[in-house]
């Protein structure tokens, strides 16, 4: 399955107009990509302009994206807890305090399968304690995540608050993208409890794509398998 890109575009906006370019225009390698710079630039200062308009929503979106200040906690290191047996939730695995030595220090930016867990499959829990910076006042706060292999269940001090992915239709979360709201969790100063609980049916698993504790949403929409 292909999915396509926009490689260029431009787009009317307000009373302006926005181009977009993905192309490398900046390398000295890459002459190409310096001469369409150029006529781009011409083209914005002479060209007809675009017959599509970005719509109010879309302009509020990019606004807040711009805004939106962000922790990657892709960078830090996590705890990881194969559950083959599928005891975690009943023996309480949500909560901080619980069995504190069974928990071995992973990193998220790659498969549990490339640290050590190569024949894991099925449930594995992750979890990670980070403050709230105290000047993210009165401002929403979400947790997004690029795309987790294959199902997972986020928790957050203690309850479940948002999913991904379908085990049952073997449908998986890696390319989705989708933002959970932890605003009411979240208390400037102080600490968030981040418990993903992971289910992985085949193959590399876990979450190796980007997760962000972020002040503006990506996407949204959520599935979740009790």
């Amino acid at each position: 399955h292909v999915k396509t890109q926009g490689l260029v575009f431009e787009s009317r906006v307000g009373q302006g107009r926005l181009l977009v370019s993905a192309l490398n225009h900046q390398t000295e390698s890459s002459s190409a990509g310096r001469w369409l710079l150029q006529r781009f630039v011409q083209h914005l200062a002479t060209g007809d302009e675009p017959k599509n308009a970005m719509s109010g929503r879309s302009v509020d979106r990019m606004s807040e994206a711009i805004r939106a200040r962000q922790i990657d906690l892709t960078r830090r290191k996590w705890q990881f807890r194969p559950d083959p047996e599928n005891l975690g939730r009943q023996q309480d695995w949500i909560q901080a305090k619980t069995d504190p030595d069974q928990w071995q220090e992973i990193s998220i930016g790659q498969s549990w399968e490339g640290q050590g867990f190569d024949s894991l499959d099925g449930w594995a829990w992750y979890r990670i304690r980070i403050d709230v910076p105290p000047d993210w006042v009165n401002t929403p706060v979400y947790l997004s995540f690029a795309g987790v292999d294959d199902h997972y269940q986020l928790y957050v001090n203690g309850e479940l608050v948002g999913g991904g992915g379908d085990p049952i239709k073997q449908q998986t979360a890696f390319d989705e993208q989708r933002s959970h709201e932890i605003t009411a969790h979240a208390t400037p100063g102080q600490p968030l409890q981040i418990v993903v609980r992971v289910y992985d049916w085949y193959g590399a698993g876990g979450i190796h794509r980007p997760v962000i504790l972020t002040t503006a949403p990506a996407s949204s929409g959520i599935k979740i398998l009790e």
